[in-house]
């Protein structure tokens, strides 16, 4: 009897060293098959390396058809949108609810151009951003002569573009505080650049190169101040 069980002993450890064994033989199998595996992927990674890409800027990525808008929602601040060349202008103005937008000129347009002639053109005395475009048309209806500071920006055409117009206030005084800090972008004007607000009978809104927005008269015969002109147009996405 104590024959039998050490027989059956020997038998169940046989069992057990031959399970292990091949238990062995897998897991050594495994490793040899994954260690090549990742070699055969390190070597081909090595013979064909992934070029790095390179995020474009918001400038290129407005010359590719990308509108301001887009890009905002992509994660850009304004900041980094503002001052970039875009349709005949540069940004310094963006409504992140609809798209649309101000762009202006790049360089003054004129200088010694008078407002218009004394006269209350009260149709124009909006001061806000949005603004600029009604009180300009405001002030060529009113005014005969075509030599308003409203028609110089009327008439011209820029890059193709020809709906330019005299900003408002508020249009303007954004304008500078926005793009006179921008590199390449020159604000010249001494005694400061008109806006098409109206104030009264005798003057008009103008913003200082410092950003102070006060009145001056519309009218002076000898056009010897330096008040200038910086068109913007709109664009709506």
């Amino acid at each position: 009897m104590k024959e039998i069980k050490q027989k059956m002993k020997e038998n169940r450890n046989h069992k057990i060293l031959k399970n292990l064994r091949k238990h062995n033989n897998f897991k050594f199998i495994y490793y040899c098959l994954t260690s090549l595996f990742l070699f055969s992927c390190s070597s081909s990674n090595d013979d064909n390396p992934t070029t790095p890409i390179v995020p474009k800027s918001v400038q290129q990525r407005l010359n590719l058809g990308e509108t301001p808008i887009h890009i905002y929602n992509s994660g850009i601040i304004l900041d980094s949108i503002y001052g970039r060349n875009y349709k005949g202008g540069l940004i310094f103005h963006l409504n992140t609810s609809n798209g649309s937008g101000l762009l202006a000129h790049f360089q003054d347009n004129s200088s010694a151009v008078n407002w218009g002639g004394f006269g209350d053109v009260t149709d124009a005395n909006n001061t806000a951003i949005g603004f600029g475009q009604q009180n300009s048309n405001a002030i060529m209806n009113y005014y005969l002569q075509t030599n308003t500071a409203a028609d110089f920006c009327d008439n011209l055409t820029i890059s193709t573009y020809n709906d330019w117009y005299l900003p408002s206030k508020d249009e303007m005084n954004k304008m500078m505080l926005i793009l006179k800090n921008k590199p390449g972008v020159y604000f010249g004007a001494v005694s400061g650049y008109w806006t098409s607000s109206n104030f009264n009978f005798n003057q008009a809104w103008i913003i200082r190169s410092d950003n102070t927005p006060i009145t001056s008269n519309k009218f002076d015969s000898n056009n010897t101040y330096d008040i200038r002109i910086r068109a913007v147009r709109t664009f709506i996405e």
